[in-house]
């Protein structure tokens, strides 16, 4: 009885090392594409703002006042984007080596509250980064449809 029971006990050990190390491969790839999400989005929104000021130099490129305001308001959302996105790259690396120095226990690491506010704080400025670059190519293009729509035709 004793041998089956030390066995049900190690075979349950297994089982929590092996759904361990499931959790922490997840959990460094779901990590590591939220890194790689925020850069590419961060890279679009520059590209963005990249193609507005290109367009602002065209002497060619004369909008309509409905399409300026547009413009506008989509150089407004992309300058958002890029200030989150940048609080956002520099949150997460603050969290990251505050994480390895409460690991090794170094003095003055973070508690476990702030390295949870840095964490949350990660995902709103991640979140808000999004609705703004959206938002701005959203305004980009309504902007580019207002004055160049008539070519459609």
């Amino acid at each position: 009885m004793k041998d089956s029971e030390s066995d049900a006990v190690e075979t349950r050990s297994e089982e929590i090392v092996v759904n361990k190390e499931r959790f922490l491969r997840w959990q460094r790839l779901a990590i590591d594409q939220l890194g790689f999400t925020l850069n590419f989005i961060l890279t679009l929104t520059i590209a963005a703002l990249g193609y507005i000021f290109a367009l602002l130099k065209d002497k060619e490129f004369i909008p309509q006042r409905c399409a300026r305001y547009s413009l506008i308001l989509s150089l407004s959302s992309l300058v958002i984007a890029v200030t989150c996105g940048m609080w956002c790259t520099i949150n997460r690396l603050r969290d990251v080596q505050g994480t390895a120095r409460k690991l090794r226990k170094t003095v003055g690491a973070p508690s476990s509250r702030e390295l949870r506010v840095m964490g949350k704080r990660t995902w709103k400025l991640f979140y808000t980064q999004l609705w703004t670059f959206s938002l701005g190519i959203a305004f980009l293009a309504t902007a580019l449809l207002l004055t160049y729509g008539g070519k459609l035709k």
